[in-house]
């Protein structure tokens, strides 16, 4: 978020926001991951 409200952020900025998107779709996707790894047991 702070990102996109900084006006001329440089490449390295959008990097770390990439990184920040990666990381959150690794948690909810190990998130689900054990949740149905639970039900299945």
């Amino acid at each position: 978020a702070i990102a996109w409200s900084v006006g001329g952020y440089n490449e390295s900025v959008r990097k770390v926001v990439i990184a920040d998107i990666i990381a959150i779709v690794a948690l909810i996707a190990a998130g689900v991951i054990r949740v149905v790894g639970r039900n299945q047991i």
